[in-house]
Order: C-alpha cells, then sequence, then structure tokens
C-alpha cells in the first residue's frame, strides 16, 4: 500500500516498468530510465500520455493512484485545448500517443481517451465529475457512427484508429457503470443499425466472433437505454442479431475477460505488501517525535496521510494516497491542513486505507471486528475528514421492521390526513448521507431482501409506493459485525455476505496501543508501557486461564465481562482528568499511584461478582503498581468515603459533582443511612456521573441498587426517571411512538412540567388555591379548564419579566401570587426560555385536545428516554437484563461515550436528538443466577462500567444501619440485638429454614430495611417493643412453614428480647391491643386499620354464610392485618388450594370498608388487562382505558393478583416498580406514572409450585418485593366447626364429612399422582358436599350418597370409585347400593314430563328418538342435581357418548335458552366475554334511527316535556 507520506513518483515508474518491461525501450521512458532522478513535470508529462495507451491505461492507473485525478484533470485540460484549437495544426496543441503518432484532435485521439476514462471511472468512481467535464465539450464516444448516420458514408477514420469493437465496449461500460448519467446525455440510435451489423464499409474481413461481439455489445447498450427486460433482450438477440444462446454465453465471457484487467486491478489495491514498507517507518518515527513533545496536547503527525485538494468544480480530500470527494460545502469551512484525530500506527493505517479503498469504489462496506476493535470511529473520522457529519447510525435487531427504514404513512395535524414519511434509509439515499447499519448479522431476512438493489445497483425500491430511488452520487452505505471471543455471528451464511466490500477490522497490538496513549495522554508517558502490561494481565485473568502474578502464583478468577481497549481509554481518561501529570517524581509518589489504582479498581474490578475473587485481581494489581497489600482491604471494606454538600456541588470522595439546585426530600419514610458500603457504592457511582459514563449496578435484590442512584439524584436536585423493564419491554417504552392524540395524555405531561416550573417561580403556599384548582380540572378531566389557567400562569410570568416575547393573550388576573415583596431579582434567564417553550407546548397542546375532541388523530409521542436525554434529566433503567436483546441494541448509540445519541428513525428522522450534557444513564440487574434473568449482550454490557453490589453483612455497616432507623426512638435501642438476630437468621436460611413452598427464604437488606422501617412508623400506636417485635414477625417470621417458624420465633425472643419465648407469661403483652389511635380506625385482632371510604362489614356477623373465625384463621387474620397497618408493602399468601387466602383478604377489605377487586391470572394473561389500552369510545375516537390495576391504583382499592404464579412472569415483572418501597406504576401508552391513592393496597394469592400443575417458580428478586404470609390448610377440629356454622349441618355430620376426608387423603390417586393428598378431595369438595346435604339431605344415607355422586361420579377408574364407596360406607355405616342409585329417578315428574314431550313432532324433528338407558338417566340425574345446586358442570367421556345432548335436554325441560361455543385451540377470551368488532352497514342503522325519531315524535308524546328537543 502508499505510504503516508508525499507520493514517490519514481518509486511509481519503477513499479511500472517492473510490470510492462518493455517500456524501457520506450523513447519517451527511456530517457527517464538512464537519466536518473528527473524532475516531477517530466514524469508526469510521460504518464499523462502513457495513460491513453489502451494496453497501459489499467497499469499506470494503479501505479500512479495517488496522482490519478491530478492526471486526469491535466489530461482533460489539454484535451480541451486541443479541441477548442483542433482547426489549427502546430506542435503545441498535439499529444503523443505511440512513438509513431503525433497529431492534432481527432476522432481517433477522442476515442482513445473515452476508452482510457471507461476504464480509470471503474477503477476510480470520485473522478465521475472531472470525466463529466470532458464530455461537456467532447462528442459521445460513438462519434464515428453518429457521422457516418449523418453523411451516409464512411467517416475519415485514421489508420490507428481503435477497433470498433473496443468503442463499442467503452460505451458500454460508460452505461453500465453510470446508466442514470450516461443514458440521457447522448442519442444512442446509431447502435440500432449495428443489431444486424456484418462487417466494416471499407471492406475489411473480421472474424465471426467480432461480428457476434459488435451485435451482443450493440444490444446490451439498447438494453440499458431502452429499459428493455431481459427476456425481451434474448428474444431480439435470437430473432433479429441471429445469436443463438451459445453465441450469447460466448460474447459474455469475452465480455468478462475484456473486463478481466479492471477486476485484478481493484482486487490489487486491497493487498498488503507487508510489514516492512513505509507505514511502520513513519509510524516509528513519529513515535519518536512525540515522545519529545510530552507537554503539548497536539497529536503527532499523523496528518500528512491527509490533503485537501481543491480544483476548478472539485473539492477532495486525500486519505493515505487515496483520495475521496468531499462535500460541497466542505471546502468553505476548511483550511489547507486537514487533521487527523488518532495517531496513525500500522494497524489503524490499514484497516483506514482498506475503508478509504472500498469507499473511493463506492462499494457497501462491511466492517467486521471484535468488541472495541475501531470500527465505529474509522467511520466517524473518514466522514468528520470528508465533511460527512451526518452519519446516520441505524441499529438493527430481529425486530426491526423495513417501514422504519423506507417510510410510511403517518398522520398530519390535520385529523384523518396522512401523509407519505420517509425512513431514514430513504432520505438518506436521496440526500447522499451516509448510513451504517450496526449489527448487520442480527437483521431478520426481509431487511437483506431490500437491501439487495440498493447493494448491487445504488437502487432502492419502495414497494407501498411503487418509486425507485437512484442513491444519490454521495451516499454510501456501511454495516458493521461484532465477531466476540467466544462464538460466531450469524453472517457466515447469508446469502448477500457477496454484495459487501468486507473489511476485517484489527485491534491495534501493544506497541501500537502503548503509542495511542502517549498520543492521547501526553501526561501518562511515563506510565504507558506499566499501563499496558496491567491492563494485558487483566486480560488474561478474565479470559479464564490461569496466569502466574509473583507472589499469588498461579491465578484465574471469573469475570462476567471481557475487557477491551474500550476499558483501557476510559482508565486513560480518568486518569488524565484527575489532574496530575506523570512527570518525573510525581508518577512515583504514593498518592499519584494509589489514585491510578483506585480508577483501575473502578474500571477492572468493580464487575467481579465473588468478593474472594476481587481481592485477588485487587492484590494483582497493587503489586503492579507498588501498592502496600494493607490498602488492598481498606479499599474492598474500610474505605468510607466522605459527603460534603456545598451550595453549587457535591463531593463525594474523589468525585465533585455539580448541583442543580436545592436537595429534593424524599419521603417521609424515606431512609438513607451512610454506611461505609453505602458511600463505597455511592462515590463509585458518583465518578461516573463525573466522567459521563453509563453505570450498570448488578446484585442480588434488595442491597439498594436503584436507592443508591436515586438518593445521589436527590442529593444533586436533578430529575430521576425510573423505567422497570420486563420481557414484554419494547423500544417504544424508550424511544416513542405513535399513539391516538387524547386530551388526557397531552394535558397531564404538560401538568408535570407546570408543576416544576411554577414551583421555581412562584411561592406554592401563597397560590394553595391556585393549585388546588389546577389539581381538581385535572382529577376531573376539565381539560380545557387546565389549559387555560396554563395560559393564565405564562401571562403572569410574561407581565413579570416585562417581555413580550410570550404571544398569549388572555385577561389578566390576580389569583397568583408573584412574591414581588421577597423577590430580589428578576426572573432568571434559563427559567424564562423553560416557560417560553412551555407557552409554545400549551399552544399545540390546545390544537391537539380540540383535535382530539372532534376528530380522530394519531401523533408520535416520544418515550422517556429521548425526552430525558433532551431535557438532560437521568433515567435508571431498572431489571434491564429481563428486556429483550432488540430492545436493549437500541441503546446502544446513547452508551456511545458523553456525546453518544440517537435518531428517532422510527419517526423517520435521519438527525439525531440533541444530547443534554447534564443527560446520564443507569441500569440495575440481578445476576443470571436468578429464575428468567439472563446475562447482558456482551456488547452492551461492555459499554457500561460496571459494579457488583454486594450484600451488607458486616457488624459495623448493619450496626449503623440500624441505629439509623431507631436513634430518634429510643436513647439506646438493641442495635447488637437487632445485627446478631439479622445475621443469625441469613444463617439459619442457608441451612435448615424452609418457606411455605419449599424453598430457601431469601433474607436481605430490603427484609431488614422494612422490619425497621415498620416498627418506625407502628412505635407510637404500639410503643416500641410491640412495633419491633411485630415488624420483625413481618419480615422474617411469617413466611416460614410450620416447622422453621417456631425456630425464628426462638431467635426473636432470645437475640432481641433475651427471654425464653416457651417460659416467659408476659410474651402475651406484646399482642394487648392498645388505645384508639382515632376515630377513623377499626380494631382487627388488636391492630389498628385505618377505615376506607366504603361502608365496613363485618360478614362473621352474617345470618347467611358467616364468615366462621376460628383459631388458625384469627392467626392468618392476626398476621395479614399486620402486613396491612402500614399500608406500603404487597402482601403474597401462599398455601394449599382451598386454605381460605382469597377470603381471608376479602373478609379484611369487608371489614375496614375497602373495596375488593380480584383479578384471576391464567397463563395468558396479558400486561394490558392490568394497565389498560386504547378503545373506542361512545363517539368512536380511540381513548386510552384504564385497566383494573391502573384504576385500583388511583382509587385506592384493594386488589388481589389471585393465581399469582400462573402468570406469565414476563407480565408480572412489569409490576415491579409498584412492589418496591417506591410504589410507582409507569404506564407506557401514556407515558405517564402512578403515585398510588394512599389506601391502596396490593395483594397476591398463589400454591406453591412443583405441588400444583402449570405453577412457575417466582424469581427471588419479584418475590423479596412482597411481605410473605404462610397459610397453611384448616385444621381438621375446625374445619368441621366450619362445616357446621357456615353450612348449617348437623355437628356428628360435619364429623363424618371430615372423617371421611382424612381418610380418602391418606390415599393416592394413581390417575392425579401429582395432586397428593388432594386427588381425591379437597376441602373445596368438602364445602360443596355440605351444601348439598344441608338442602336435600336428612339420614346418613342421604349424606354417603350425595357424596358418592359428587366424589366418585367424576372419577374414571373403577377401582378408586370403589375407595371412595368403601370409605363412605365405612363412616356412614350404611350400604350403598350402586346398581340401584338412580333406580328411584325413574319415578321423577321432570323425567316424565320431558319423555312425554319428547314425543312431540318438533322434538323429534330436534332430538330423534332418544332411549334412556340406565347410563343416559344417571348422566341426566347428575347433571340436574348441579343445576339445583348452582355448581358449574363438566362432562368428560368419549365422542357420542350423549354429553352435549343431556345439556340439551335439560335445556328443554327447563325452558332454557342454550348457547353452544365450540373450543379450539384458537378460541379467545373475546368468543366468551365480546369484544370490538366493526360497525358494518352504518347507513341502514342511521336510517333506523332516524325513522325511531320520528315515530317517537309523532306520537307527540314528548312535547311538552322535550319541546324543540327531538326532532
Amino acid at each position: 500500500m502508499q505510504a503516508a507520506t508525499a507520493f514517490d513518483q519514481r518509486d511509481g515508474l519503477e513499479r511500472l516498468l517492473h510490470r510492462h518491461p518493455h517500456l524501457r525501450e520506450d523513447p519517451d521512458v527511456a530517457p527517464l530510465v538512464f537519466a536518473g532522478t528527473q524532475s516531477t513535470v517530466d514524469i508526469l508529462f510521460v504518464v499523462q500520455k502513457l495513460l491513453l495507451r489502451p494496453d497501459l491505461t489499467v497499469a499506470v492507473a494503479g501505479c500512479f493512484r495517488p496522482l490519478l485525478s491530478t492526471l486526469v484533470a491535466s489530461t482533460v485540460l489539454r484535451l480541451q485545448h486541443l479541441y477548442e484549437r483542433k482547426n489549427l495544426v502546430t506542435d503545441e496543441s498535439s499529444i503523443t500517443i505511440s512513438p509513431f503518432m503525433t497529431i492534432q484532435w481527432s476522432t481517433a485521439i477522442h476515442e482513445y481517451a473515452v476508452m482510457a476514462f471507461s476504464r480509470i471511472l471503474e477503477l476510480a468512481p470520485y473522478l465521475m465529475s472531472t470525466i463529466l467535464r470532458y464530455f461537456k465539450f467532447a462528442p459521445p464516444p460513438f462519434e464515428r457512427l453518429l457521422l457516418a448516420n449523418a453523411s451516409g458514408a464512411v467517416p475519415d477514420i485514421c489508420k490507428d484508429s481503435p477497433p470498433l469493437l473496443d468503442v463499442l465496449r467503452a460505451s458500454y461500460r460508460f452505461l453500465h457503470l453510470e446508466a442514470k448519467v450516461f443514458r440521457d446525455m447522448w442519442d444512442w440510435s446509431p447502435f440500432l443499425d449495428l443489431l444486424l451489423w456484418l462487417r466494416p464499409k471499407d471492406g475489411v474481413d473480421v472474424s465471426s466472433e467480432i461480428v457476434c461481439d459488435v451485435r451482443w455489445c450493440a444490444l446490451q447498450v439498447l438494453s440499458v437505454v431502452l429499459r428493455i427486460s431481459d427476456a425481451t433482450t434474448r428474444d431480439i438477440g435470437h430473432r433479429i442479431c441471429g445469436l443463438s444462446e451459445k453465441d450469447t454465453f460466448d460474447c459474455l465471457i469475452r465480455w468478462e475477460e475484456f473486463s478481466q484487467e479492471i477486476a485484478v486491478e481493484k482486487a490489487g489495491m486491497f493487498l498488503d505488501y507487508g510489514k516492512d514498507n513505509a507505514t511502520d517507518k513513519i509510524f516509528h518515527r513519529e513515535s519518536e517525535t512525540q515522545k519529545t513533545d510530552q507537554q503539548s496536547n497536539q497529536l503527532p503527525p499523523s496528518d500528512s496521510a491527509v490533503k485537501w485538494k481543491k480544483g476548478a468544480g472539485y473539492n477532495r480530500v486525500e486519505i493515505c494516497g487515496i483520495e475521496l470527494p468531499a462535500r460541497d460545502s466542505f471546502h468553505k469551512k476548511r483550511d489547507d491542513s486537514p487533521r487527523m484525530s488518532f495517531l496513525l500506527t500500522p494497524t489503524i493505517k490499514k484497516n483506514l486505507e482498506a475503508l478509504v479503498l472500498a469507499l473511493s469504489q463506492k462499494s457497501p462496506i462491511l466492517l467486521e471486528g471484535a468488541l472495541g476493535a475501531g470500527k465505529s470511529s474509522l467511520i466517524y473520522e473518514v466522514a468528520r475528514l470528508t465533511g460527512n457529519y451526518d452519519v446516520i447510525f441505524i441499529h438493527l435487531d430481529d425486530e426491526t421492521d423495513i417501514k422504519m427504514l423506507l417510510g410510511n404513512y403517518v398522520c398530519t395535524e390535520v385529523p384523518g390526513k396522512f401523509k407519505w414519511q420517509p425512513g431514514a434509509l430513504t432520505q438518506a439515499v436521496c440526500r447522499g448521507l451516509w448510513v451504517v447499519f450496526e449489527d448487520i448479522d442480527r437483521a431478520p431476512s426481509e431487511i437483506f431482501s431490500a437491501l439487495a438493489p440498493l447493494l448491487e445497483d445504488r437502487k432502492l425500491f419502495i414497494p407501498g409506493r411503487g418509486e425507485i430511488i437512484h442513491a444519490a452520487d454521495n451516499f454510501r452505505l456501511f454495516s458493521t459485525i461484532t465477531r466476540m471471543k467466544f462464538g460466531s455471528t450469524h453472517a457466515e451464511s447469508n446469502e448477500f455476505n457477496h454484495l459487501w466490500k468486507r473489511i476485517i477490522v484489527d485491534a491495534p497490538n501493544d506497541e501500537e496501543l502503548v503509542a495511542i496513549i502517549e498520543s492521547r495522554f501526553p501526561m501518562l508517558v511515563s506510565l504507558s508501557q506499566k499501563l499496558l502490561g496491567t491492563f494485558n494481565m487483566l486480560k488474561d485473568i478474565g479470559s479464564q486461564s490461569s496466569i502466574h502474578v509473583n507472589t499469588l502464583g498461579n491465578l484465574s478468577v471469573h469475570i462476567e465481562r471481557q475487557f477491551s481497549t474500550r476499558d483501557l481509554m476510559k482508565w486513560c481518561q480518568r486518569i488524565a482528568k484527575s489532574g496530575l501529570i506523570a512527570v518525573g517524581r510525581t508518577a512515583q509518589t504514593s498518592a499519584y499511584k494509589e489514585r491510578v489504582y483506585v480508577e483501575a479498581l473502578d474500571i477492572f474490578v468493580g464487575a467481579i461478582h465473588s468478593s474472594a475473587d476481587r481481592q485477588l485481581v485487587m492484590r494483582a494489581i497493587a503489586e503492579q503498581w507498588d501498592i502496600p497489600l494493607g490498602r488492598v482491604n481498606f479499599y474492598d471494606q474500610l474505605l468510607k468515603p466522605a459527603l460534603q454538600v456545598f451550595p453549587s456541588s457535591l463531593h463525594i470522595g474523589r468525585a465533585i459533582l455539580a448541583s442543580h439546585g436545592a436537595q429534593i426530600k424524599a419521603g417521609s419514610n424515606s431512609v438513607f443511612i451512610h454506611t461505609g458500603h453505602a458511600m463505597r457504592s455511592m462515590e463509585h457511582i458518583a465518578m461516573c456521573v463525573e466522567q459521563q459514563e453509563p453505570a450498570l449496578l448488578v446484585g442480588e435484590t434488595g442491597t439498594g441498587k436503584t436507592t443508591l442512584v436515586q438518593h445521589l439524584a436527590r442529593q444533586l436536585a436533578v430529575p430521576l426517571v425510573v423505567l422497570n423493564l420486563s420481557q414484554q419491554s419494547d423500544s417504544t417504552e424508550l424511544l416513542g411512538g405513535y399513539k391516538p392524540v387524547e386530551a388526557q395524555g397531552t394535558c397531564l405531561l404538560l401538568l408535570e412540567k407546570f408543576s416544576n416550573l411554577f414551583a421555581l417561580t412562584f411561592p406554592s403556599q401563597q397560590n394553595a388555591d391556585f393549585l388546588s384548582r389546577i389539581q381538581h380540572f385535572a382529577e376531573s378531566r376539565k381539560w380545557a379548564q387546565l389549559i387555560k389557567a396554563f395560559q393564565m400562569a405564562v401571562t403572569k410570568v410574561a407581565k413579570l419579566s416585562e417581555s413580550s416575547t410570550l404571544n398569549i393573550v388572555i385577561s389578566p388576573s390576580e389569583d397568583i401570587a408573584d412574591g414581588r415583596r421577597k423577590r430580589k431579582r428578576a426572573i432568571d434567564k434559563r427559567l424564562l426560555d423553560k416557560w417560553k417553550k412551555f407557552s409554545l407546548d400549551v399552544s399545540n397542546a390546545e390544537r391537539q385536545v380540540e383535535a382530539a375532541n372532534t376528530s380522530f388523530a394519531f401523533s408520535f409521542v416520544e418515550g422517556a428516554l429521548v425526552k430525558a436525554l433532551r431535557d438532560g434529566h437521568w433515567i435508571l433503567l431498572d431489571e434491564v437484563n429481563l428486556a429483550p436483546r432488540e430492545t436493549l441494541e437500541r441503546l446502544s448509540g446513547v452508551l456511545e461515550g458523553e456525546h453518544g445519541t440517537i435518531s428517532l428513525t422510527e419517526r423517520g428522522d435521519i438527525n439525531t436528538i440533541s444530547r443534554s450534557p447534564n443527560f446520564r444513564i443507569f441500569a440495575c440487574m440481578n445476576p443470571a443466577t436468578d429464575v428468567g434473568k439472563r446475562d447482558l449482550p456482551m456488547a452492551l454490557r461492555n459499554r457500561f462500567t460496571e459494579f457488583y453490589i454486594d450484600e451488607m453483612i458486616n457488624r459495623e455497616d448493619l450496626s449503623l444501619f440500624v441505629n439509623g432507623y431507631l436513634e430518634q426512638l429510643l436513647p439506646s435501642p438493641p442495635v447488637e440485638e437487632i445485627v446478631n438476630f439479622y445475621l443469625q437468621a441469613r444463617e439459619e436460611a442457608n441451612t435448615r429454614l424452609l418457606d411455605g413452598a419449599g424453598q430457601k427464604p431469601h433474607y436481605s437488606l430490603r427484609s431488614l430495611s422494612r422490619a425497621l422501617e415498620y416498627t418506625k412508623i407502628a412505635m407510637p400506636v404500639y410503643g416500641f417493643n410491640r412495633a419491633l417485635y411485630d415488624g420483625v414477625c413481618m419480615s422474617f417470621l411469617t413466611l416460614l412453614d410450620l416447622e422453621s417458624a417456631p425456630i425464628v420465633e426462638q431467635l426473636i425472643a432470645v437475640i432481641i428480647f433475651k427471654k425464653n419465648a416457651a417460659s416467659v407469661r408476659d410474651w402475651k403483652l406484646l399482642s394487648k391491643a392498645p388505645p384508639e389511635p382515632g376515630p377513623t380506625y377499626i380494631l382487627v385482632e388488636q391492630f389498628w386499620l385505618e377505615r376506607g371510604v366504603e361502608k365496613p362489614f363485618d360478614s362473621s356477623l352474617s345470618p347467611h354464610n358467616p364468615y366462621i373465625l376460628t383459631a388458625s384463621v384469627k392467626q392468618n387474620l392476626k398476621n395479614l392485618a399486620r402486613a396491612v397497618f402500614v399500608r406500603r408493602y404487597p402482601v403474597l399468601l401462599q398455601g394449599p388450594t382451598s386454605s381460605g387466602k382469597t377470603s381471608l383478604i376479602e373478609y379484611l377489605a369487608d371489614r375496614t370498608g375497602h373495596r375488593f377487586v380480584r383479578i384471576n391470572n391464567h397463563e395468558h394473561t396479558d400486561l394490558q388487562e392490568y394497565l389498560g389500552t386504547y378503545m373506542t369510545d361512545l363517539s368512536g375516537r380511540l381513548v386510552f382505558q384504564d385497566g383494573i390495576l391502573v384504576e385500583a391504583v388511583r382509587k385506592g382499592y384493594w386488589i388481589v393478583l389471585d393465581e399469582l404464579n400462573l402468570a406469565p412472569p414476563d407480565v408480572l415483572e412489569a409490576l415491579n416498580r409498584l412492589l418496591d418501597d417506591n410504589r410507582e406504576l409507569f404506564i407506557p401508552e401514556i407515558q405517564q406514572t402512578i403515585k398510588p391513592h394512599p389506601h391502596f393496597m396490593l395483594f397476591a394469592t398463589q400454591n406453591p409450585p412443583g405441588l400444583y400443575g402449570g405453577r412457575k417458580v417466582l424469581s427471588r428478586a419479584f418475590r423479596n418485593r412482597f411481605m410473605e404470609l404462610h397459610v397453611d390448610d384448616i385444621p381438621e377440629n375446625e374445619l368441621s366447626a366450619i362445616l357446621e356454622k357456615r353450612c348449617q349441618i348437623p355437628p356428628s355430620h360435619a364429623a363424618k364429612m371430615v372423617d371421611v376426608m382424612k381418610d380418602l387423603q391418606r390415599h393416592r390417586q394413581g390417575s392425579k399422582v401429582f395432586a397428593g393428598k388432594h386427588g381425591f378431595i379437597t376441602p373445596r369438595d368438602l364445602f360443596r358436599w355440605a351444601e348439598r346435604h344441608k338442602k336435600t339431605g336428612i339420614s346418613y344415607e342421604d349424606l354417603a350418597m350425595s357424596g358418592y355422586m359428587l366424589l366418585a361420579e367424576r372419577l374414571r377408574d373403577p377401582l378408586e370409585k370403589n375407595v371412595v364407596q368403601k370409605t363412605l360406607e365405612k363412616h356412614m355405616h350404611v350400604e350403598l347400593d350402586i346398581t340401584k342409585l338412580y333406580d328411584k329417578f325413574a319415578g321423577d315428574l321432570r323425567l316424565e314430563s320431558l319423555q312425554k314431550c319428547l314425543e312431540s313432532p318438533e322434538a323429534v324433528l330436534q332430538f330423534g328418538k332418544i332411549v334412556w338407558t340406565k347410563s343416559m338417566k344417571r348422566l341426566f340425574y347428575l347433571v340436574n342435581k348441579c343445576y339445583e345446586h348452582r355448581e358449574p358442570t363438566l362432562l368428560v367421556g368419549e365422542t357420542g357418548c350423549g354429553k352435549t345432548t343431556v345439556f340439551q335436554l335439560l335445556a328443554f325441560a327447563l325452558g332454557q335458552r342454550l348457547r353452544i361455543l365450540n373450543c379450539h385451540q384458537n378460541t379467545e377470551t373475546s368468543d366468551f366475554l365480546g369484544g370490538y368488532r366493526p360497525v358494518r352497514d352504518k347507513e341502514s342503522i342511521l336510517l333506523q334511527y332516524h325513522d325511531a325519531v320520528k315515530n317517537i315524535a309523532a306520537t307527540k308524546l314528548f312535547c311538552g316535556t322535550f319541546q324543540g328537543e327531538v326532532s
């Protein structure tokens, strides 16, 4: 390849002579060979002559490629001079074509020129503008054909003119390369005569091959000019030209052979001539040069590889000896010495040359390389040097829609009107922009199909509009593929790979990395080798290979991420920004080394999960930097960074952050304890904020990841947006999408902005009435009045600022107090600008609300990420590893350094979002060891600075944490006792404790925090001991099974209260009810619960179906009331089926006056059922209809998510934000965050997974957000009492029924082996049996018969039926004759009347002849019993056994209408419940309505009442 210095023309001449040795004897070349060094003018003059010789054109262009634009431009100027003086014959106006030929302008010299230009254009497409300047004065390439047609005679052709076939091939090559340019430039009609060409008119004989080639070439030209299809072209060639298929194929082969020289030359451009070339020499020379200038921030002289060329009508940039066209407007902003922004090492030089070379060919380029190899940086650099600043980066994934790239019809501001919005790719193709497809290997096949014409012919097809768009001349297409260290990409077998120019991007080697560090960070020159050595050691440690460290021996640790050059540059950047300069003795001081060491810990060690592995890597780095090993433990466990708050800044350890105003107050119950563990993590995050690095926090649930970011945002007064991601999250939540224009969504977004601005401008207390009216307008959905209130505030601001720029004209109002007595200065300009922007938003909202009220319209609603990016807010992506990969890939652009951003290709934008310098992005995730969690894509993960947040187990930190909650409650709180209990409980949980699902309980810092928070809230009512006891029981005890609960109860008594739970009598004092705290409270099992808005009702006192309060029920109710007391934590009740979980919640809701709402989950539960969706209202407009969960959150209902673990986990994980202590619910469709009503409570119930079919194991992170209660089976003695009192049956009968249930539960049903003891009977069956016996039974025989029909008749195995029969007979002391069980039904009046009715002709026609067999009578009797007791019925049997017929007969006997729905695998809930369907035949419905109105008006019944309203 060419060196980066000035091109050596003699070297180019030597290469040419090596390829064509005979030139040494050429009269023009020989003097240059034997005369030694000549002036560059002599060489260029000779090369210019050689360029027009057909046998040398390609070789000259290849050997003198850096000078090619100069050669072509000078040749064009010289030919123009000849053309203008073609009637004069002088030596000065001649060009030598061959040793024997010196002529003036002629057709021959013109044909030699076009033959050369046609070849040069294929080698260097960027010379198109220069070649077109030639054809502005020169005739077409086929001038001899035009002259022949005009004169009708043979034109005067020189004897040395090129053959006609070569001229035709040159003409065809022009068309083949740029058909849209040359098709309309000339008159191609002479080629029609060549379809029948035989031989030249001068009578010279030619071979048959030449005849075929001429005809074939003419046919190809006409097919391009006339746009003839391939089939028609073949037909013309056969019928008119007389070309057989073999002739056509032979002509094509000869054409390929003719073009082979150019193809070989193009391929040779990409060859590397070895390491010992000029590039290496230049690199080493530059490395030595830059070391002598350590105090300068200037780059080394790599800019010699970049040259700016200007000419008449053209502007080019020469990069690495290869010319590229620059943007037309670029040269005006450019000086004469363009600079390269990075050091041109040999590897980078090779990568850059390959990229520039492919760009010069206008080829679509595929860059493939390892993570951090610099693929995107190369594109950015070349784009900057050529003036293409507006490069469009598009991230592709599995769900990328082709419409996003090509375009789509979108709504306009005029409702009902649509316009075509070109996509990002379409706009780039038209405007000549550069497009980069990142991760092209992850794109779906339809993307490749749409790109194929663009890759082949630079044409873009728009199927929806039938358009073909030709790419602008400056358009370039790139794509990237990231090769991971382990595994491969999807691109290997792609059928479109051959359409790309593939470039392998190599990463710099160690020597080059040192040079890059020294170039970018001159202050680190003395440390560069040591920095690289540490980096390589860490890469080896993390590569799972064992390496030897001096004092540590062989070392290998598990690291979740792959270190790349990006991490090394990040480390150097941090050191450079620290302000310390590594010069002389400074680099040897312990303070400087420790700063380097600490930054390395953040970048490389913070992500390691294992504390032991972390210590090993810290010691390895310490050994490299001569850090005492004692400092390792200090930085890992003992360091507690100081937090200092100043008026304009916040200092956290070594991080200094600018404050944005007064601290935002946390919630009244929110506590943040500055433990050493928390402050170390806070310093890590603060450094990321200072360095503008995206931060990823990884850790187990409940370790405080989200709390750390929230607390830091509050300290800095920065708005923080928290998004809980899940498997159902898509890019519209982050970026936005088209949504129906709805007044609610528009106004609520404005309300949030208004609240923030108003609080910064006016005193809130003095304007309380105005603010309450605004809140009332929003709650009552009076949007027009709300907008008027906004306009009123804007007008007030305009008056205060004495500005006329706010063009809002409304009547003045004095409702807003401006606090002028306290105001010492005018409104801040930045604040005033925000009010101006808000004024425009209000105007737009007014139009949108009017449109939404009158018609149907859509608009693009920006997502939370876009808003935060533009407004400078912080955004936290919680549970980021739950989101689909394709959603996460859209974040890549934002994570690319401090200037990273994105473009909304979904909206058709090609410009990127303007990124605020205050914007920061964070992400939190649990390790992939939990259920449903997975690792982030490595390419995305490496863009973050990652930290693992350990669980807090240090006693000192735990003591400080506990004391922070309790220090204001007691003078000497039992801090040590609580810490000891917490650590002991965690140890017991890992060894022998089990929860209600048979799993190990997970006690985290969240568990301890909730127990202490409960204590703090409950102490004013219950006293400290009672509050602490209840809080600890709620967090640590109630979730355990019956065997584990006594263990923890013993720990509570002995460790916390220093008592023996079994022997102390005053232990019951903790359960004594305190005095009533207020008139709005209701006492439930020694707990005072606040009353709701509904009328309280105690169903245990109801005369009908009372709720029976037994001892176990009271204990469960007590645990539930304890969890409900603070009304902050969601409650999960877990236990076996029919244990009374849901009824317990319903009873407590009725007792306390709260509305009870229940959602039955199933495997197909959708998130829209919870949150809501867009629906049409009565006027046909789309409005967002809140889901039942959203309604409950707004209005303070108590909602139960029944059968929680039946719902898909991805749906449940979307509720995480509502379940944790923040208690927020984000609705992506309307981009709104809802704070719950104070009385809102969320409950959930589930059966233990593994014991019941379809129940899933929920993740630890999800379950840990609930307060869990274990509800066990109802004890047998209590079950008998409940049956007696609730179902009102005799006690002896109730006892017998319970005995039957106990006996049957000892058996295991073979057909339901996984049902366990509930295979034959469940408590729900017991209550159903009792209800039947209550209505129809008297004796034990009746009890046994009803029990057999309920329990045995649903079984299929006769042996299992026999088990039920024997058990009933055993306990009821009766004998059941199953053969005669249904005989007495023969005389049933309903059956007799039915048999008579079935004899009627209508019945016979409907049912046919019904034969009442014994089996038919049995089935009818059983179904009839279910009907009488209002029980749902399921009939199971072989096809054709009469299942459906029985229901039809029963409906016929009862005179009921029967609806039959045939279910199948595609049956939906809308088939049962209904759904929205299009209204058809609206005209006839409207006519019916008008007729009905006229009929009513004609009756004159409403003339006096509704006069004038009915018409």
